[in-house]
């Protein structure tokens, strides 16, 4: 059997409605929020994807020219950070990396066929470069910078 309810009291009535109010205060506030992430998230991210920057290029300079400057660049760069012992710097690698990024964007409109088979393996060998120059910095780079440091330090 169950228990009559005891009739609620104005000052429960109250604090209820209250309660019901808050909540749909902060329901009200966490939406707007995503609302805000999203719309800031795809403005942000859409053109990077679909319409990334690319340097201008003078038109005179063809895939093949272009690719292969570039990857004399890339190989020249990694192999003169290899020989200075790397960088303790963060962002050194960016500093390059960025404006070298955006003339190999920029040289994909005049990469077709089996030359944009070499852009995109170009582009591939620039990740991989990237990422062995990071961990050369992190690990090698440190003991080279170390022994330098080292040697001239004693007198």
């Amino acid at each position: 059997m169950k228990t009559p309810r005891k009739p609620e009291t104005a000052g429960e009535t109250g604090a209820r409605s209250q309660a019901g109010l808050g909540r749909r205060i902060a329901t009200a506030v966490v939406v707007c929020a995503l609302g805000y992430l999203v719309i800031v998230g795809v403005a942000s991210v859409v053109p990077q994807v679909f319409w990334p920057a690319r340097a201008e290029i003078d038109p005179s300079i063809g895939c093949a020219e272009g690719l292969s400057d570039l990857r004399s660049e890339l190989l020249t760069f990694a192999g003169e950070h290899v020989a200075r012992g790397g960088s303790a710097r963060n962002g050194a690698l960016e500093d390059f990396l960025g404006p070298w990024d955006l003339r190999h964007r920029g040289l994909e409109e005049r990469c077709a066929g089996e030359q944009r088979d070499a852009w995109v393996l170009l582009g591939r060998m620039r990740e991989r470069l990237q990422g062995t120059l990071e961990r050369f910095d992190a690990e090698e780079g440190a003991l080279a910078r170390a022994i330098q440091s080292e040697i001239h330090s004693s007198p």
